[in-house]
């Protein structure tokens, strides 16, 4: 219900909401219209920007995060199992893994993360992350691969093979 409170009011409302009832909820939080953070261990750092329409389950976003509108963080890709054709996917055990996104990275509008988010990232828009993203690294496509670093001096540019192990 908090989620669907419009303007700066139902901001401030979900803001104070989140930081009762969410183990860690920073200053400067803002959780935009319509977001569902539907598990009660997620994490939010300082600073942190969750843009309108976003769907949250178990994450821990640092410090400095920015996620656009309609972005989705699940928990992992394997929430359901499918390995048993005499069972509904629905009744087959799934894995719930924790999903971290790093201090100072930026998830584009409705990308989709099913994994880890490095340190000072970039996830373009409509991004699917389905392998773990290292620090500084800039993620697009579906799946996601790596396109660029934020590194600015060449000398500390990711080592040959980063991109290579998240589309392997």
């Amino acid at each position: 219900l908090v989620s669907l409170l419009p303007g700066l009011t139902g901001a401030f409302l979900r803001r104070g909401f989140y930081r009762s009832v969410l183990p860690r909820c920073g200053s400067g939080v803002w959780v935009g219209f319509g977001a569902i953070l539907s598990h009660p261990e997620i994490c939010i750092g300082h600073h942190v920007y969750v843009g309108p329409y976003c769907a949250l389950g178990q994450v821990t976003l640092e410090d400095d995060v920015l996620v656009g509108s309609h972005v989705s963080i699940a928990n992992g890709g394997r929430q359901h199992g499918i390995a048993r054709l005499d069972i509904p996917v629905r009744e087959q055990p799934g894995e719930f893994p924790r999903v971290t996104v790093g201090r100072d990275s930026w998830i584009g509008d409705r990308a989709v993360i099913l994994t880890n988010v490095g340190r000072h990232c970039v996830i373009g828009a409509g991004a699917v992350v389905t392998k773990s993203v290292p620090d500084y690294a800039i993620v697009a496509g579906n799946p996601a691969r790596i396109i660029g670093s934020r590194r600015d001096d060449p000398e500390d540019a990711p080592p040959s093979g980063m991109a290579e192990s998240m589309t392997a």
